[in-house]
């Protein structure tokens, strides 16, 4: 008996998560409420409530979600490199390309970024491991191979890729009309124009 509860819980879970996540694609997280997610699944307001304390814990497993997608979107761009090299500057454009892709997704990881750590947290947490032990997986290979400077710290600069990834991507999309209309810049060039900077900055 108490495996088949264990199975109606999660069924049910399952269904407030995918509700929440029409209405994050649908309204964005500006306009996302728990009234919402209620309405979408079909259930009662207070039943989302015995699985999640409030809008961001919500949000933190969809999170969890959108590192999932973000994780695939870099091996997937880095299996079409043979370098480890090319694999680390193209992970950095796929990045760009998943803001582009999935908009909320990326406004999403964003928002987590910047909540409590807590038990709603984890999953996300544990997913931004994964993916960060990936990228320092793919350095120390590019280290072994010569290809990258064996006195950069793998992990520091894992960290240094995320920020600066995170920052041209929010900077690109909130002025991309700015720097195409009045700037005369083209997007693509500039992100050509970062990984040769980068690929200058990190060979030995």
């Amino acid at each position: 008996m108490k495996h088949k509860n264990q199975e109606r819980l999660d069924a049910r879970e399952q269904q407030i998560i995918a509700a929440a996540e029409a209405v994050l694609l649908e309204v964005g997280i500006d306009h996302f409420t728990v009234n919402q997610v209620a309405e979408k699944a079909g259930i009662a307001k207070g039943t989302i409530y015995n699985y999640y304390e409030n809008k961001n814990s919500i949000l933190a497993r969809l999170g969890a979600k959108a590192l999932d997608l973000l994780h695939q979107t870099f091996q997937k761009a880095a299996d079409q490199e043979d370098s480890y090299l090319g694999k680390i500057k193209t992970i950095c454009s796929a990045h760009y390309q998943y803001s582009k892709t999935y908009p909320q997704y990326s406004n999403l990881i964003f928002y987590v970024e910047k909540l409590e750590f807590d038990r709603f947290t984890q999953n996300y947490v544990r997913r931004s491991h994964a993916i960060t032990n990936y990228i320092i997986y793919l350095i120390q290979k590019g280290q072994q191979t010569g290809e990258i400077a064996a006195d950069i710290k793998p992990k520091t600069l894992t960290h240094v890729l995320w920020v600066v990834s995170v920052g041209m991507t929010e900077f690109l999309e909130v002025r991309k009309n700015l720097l195409k209309e009045y700037d005369n810049l083209d997007i693509d060039i500039m992100i050509n124009l970062f990984n040769r900077i980068l690929d200058n900055g990190l060979k030995k």
